[in-house]
């Protein structure tokens, strides 16, 4: 059974998402979406509103999606690029689900793709005066430092935040190959010479693909 469609936890959506409509709403259409995101998801409506819901059981999972939620408000206020209206996160017993109102989508056509490169372009004009952020983040279920490193360069934190704690984490598991990890390590030391030009902190969406990006008639959410 979708995690999503257990009856105690149908139960609780329901009240939190008529609380945030302010009148009764029960699930009866259900589209799954596990396909399409790291955690079980799905579309929920009582057939007019329709609300989108991401489910996990991780130890940090009411950390995961709080910081996401911060994480799209924070992409709002510095870019004005469209997100969907949040409605809160739902933490029953050892389960937390992320709830967002559904933005309806439209099947993409060439002017769909150029919205979401214009999305894109609209974020990265976002500059900021380090390499990182205040708070960490997540990359899907994955923890993510974003600390300053020391000399604020871009190079040192996609070593030290990005690349470094993936090959630990890989090597960890036990699954890459000892070679492997010494060429990956290899290709770390050589960075600076393999980048370009410096670059100026610029905002970005972690993780840009299409599958992150709604489509209306007017733009992409």
């Amino acid at each position: 059974m979708h995690p999503l469609r257990h009856p105690a936890l149908s139960s609780h959506i329901e009240r939190f998402v008529g609380n945030h409509l302010g009148h009764s709403w029960r699930i009866t259409h259900f589209e799954d979406l596990n396909d399409f995101a790291s955690h079980p998801c799905a579309l929920l409506s009582d057939g007019s509103s329709t609300v989108f819901a991401k489910f996990s059981h991780a130890a940090n999972a009411l950390d995961q999606f709080e910081t996401e939620l911060n994480s799209l408000k924070l992409i709002d206020d510095l870019s004005a690029v469209a997100i969907p209206p949040p409605i809160g996160v739902v933490v029953v017993e050892e389960c937390v689900v992320l709830l967002l109102e559904a933005i309806p989508a439209v099947d993409r056509t060439a002017q769909h793709w150029r919205h979401m490169g214009q999305a894109l372009a609209r974020i990265h004009r976002v500059k900021g005066e380090q390499f990182g952020l205040p708070t960490h983040g997540y990359f899907g279920p994955i923890y993510q430092d974003n600390r300053l490193v020391p000399g604020n360069d871009w190079i040192t934190f996609y070593a030290e935040r990005r690349l470094w704690p993936r090959l630990i984490g890989a090597i960890d598991s036990g699954h890459l190959p000892t070679d492997v990890a010494r060429k990956v390590e290899k290709l770390m030391a050589r960075l600076p010479n393999l980048c370009g030009p410096a670059v100026a902190p610029t905002l970005i969406h972690g993780d840009a693909q299409k599958n992150n990006f709604i489509s209306t008639p007017t733009q992409a959410v």
